[in-house]
């Protein structure tokens, strides 16, 4: 499972205005299918663009990327435990600095499998935001 950032200002700006999203129990998850996603026209596998947002106020900057670590991680985990079989544009709002990594991993398992539930043949992306 490949997870990068966003190459460009414009796609974090259409996940917030197209994607829909979801409640957990850490924050929110803006999620969108993109139309297009990338240059690769044959990819052996899915591609999940995560962008981890987390405020000043959960500490300084090492706490913050060590938290940042720990979501991508159990992300990495729980979309090969998903089974995500196509590309997902994601934004996290994280509301806490509580970051129990197995609570997250299950939680973000469960979020991803509604997720890919939303995902349909023949459905580009998600048109409203929730």
């Amino acid at each position: 499972m490949n997870i990068t950032g966003f190459s460009r200002k414009t796609d974090l700006g259409r996940v917030f205005q197209e994607g829909k999203g979801v409640r957990t129990s850490f924050g929110t998850i803006i999620y969108l299918f993109p139309e297009n996603s990338g240059s690769k026209e044959e990819k052996n596998e899915p591609v999940l663009r995560a962008v981890f947002m987390i405020k000043k106020k959960f500490g300084n900057a090492v706490q913050r990327n060590r938290l940042k670590r720990r979501f991508k991680e159990a992300l990495r985990q729980a979309a090969l435990a998903a089974n995500i079989d196509s590309d997902i544009d994601l934004v996290f709002l994280v509301r806490t600095d509580y970051a129990n990594y197995s609570e997250i991993t299950e939680e973000l398992k469960d979020k991803l499998k509604l997720i890919k539930q939303e995902r349909k043949p023949g459905k580009k992306r998600c048109s409203e935001k929730q």
